[in-house]
């Protein structure tokens, strides 16, 4: 079956193609990072943003793996177990769901968490910084900053993200301090290797 037309056969009732496959997962746990940071920083109930955000990227996620190549990761190994909480790349509401995140939040900054979700900390850091430039609201540039400083703190450079913590003050001061910047930081890195570990990716990126 030619591409298109199975990517076509994918939206409307299903196909069977290992990229579609992958794309779900890699889909569901970007939004499911994504949820998590923003529960971060809102000071939300994480665990609702990170049910919403999973059910909302798994859809787009198996229509763009159906047709496009799988991406090369940084170091996460490929996934070993289905992303959960996916009802099919048609249903509406996860379409509204997904609609409703990226807006919140951006289409750059819902890119820059799923690359992060991946272990790609050069790309997830590259799509937070335009996140960061192209923002029209403080609260999309906080959340790119904060992306960047997940990052940071996971590969280990703490330099790059000491330097992030007074910015991410200045353009939301409701965070506190630097100290407490950084530790919401160290606090999304091990939330956002939880949400590996629960999609079945390495929780760490090796």
């Amino acid at each position: 079956m030619p591409l298109l037309v199975c990517a076509l056969a994918l939206l409307a009732a299903g196909c069977e193609n290992p990229n579609a496959a992958q794309g779900a997962k890699t889909g569901a746990v970007g939004g499911a990072v994504a949820g998590a940071v923003l529960g971060i920083l809102t000071g939300g109930n994480v665990g609702a943003s990170i049910a919403v955000g999973a059910a909302t990227s798994a859809a787009a996620g198996a229509a763009v793996g159906a047709m496009s190549p799988a991406q090369p990761s940084q170091g996460a190994a490929a996934p070993a177990a289905q992303a959960q909480g996916s009802s099919g790349p048609t249903d509406p509401k996860l379409v509204e769901r997904q609609q409703a995140l990226e807006k919140k939040i951006g289409p750059a900054n819902f890119d820059a968490a799923r690359m992060l979700a991946l272990c790609r900390y050069d790309s997830a850091v590259e799509l937070a910084r335009n996140a960061y430039n192209t923002a029209d609201a403080p609260e999309r540039r906080g959340y790119a900053l904060m992306i960047q400083a997940v990052a940071a703190e996971e590969r280990g450079d703490t330099a790059t993200a000491a330097a992030i913590y007074p910015r991410l003050v200045e353009v939301d001061p409701g965070i506190g301090s630097t100290e407490k910047a950084r530790n919401a930081a160290l606090s999304g890195v091990l939330k956002v290797q939880q949400v590996r570990k629960e999609y079945g990716f390495p929780p760490t990126c090796q």
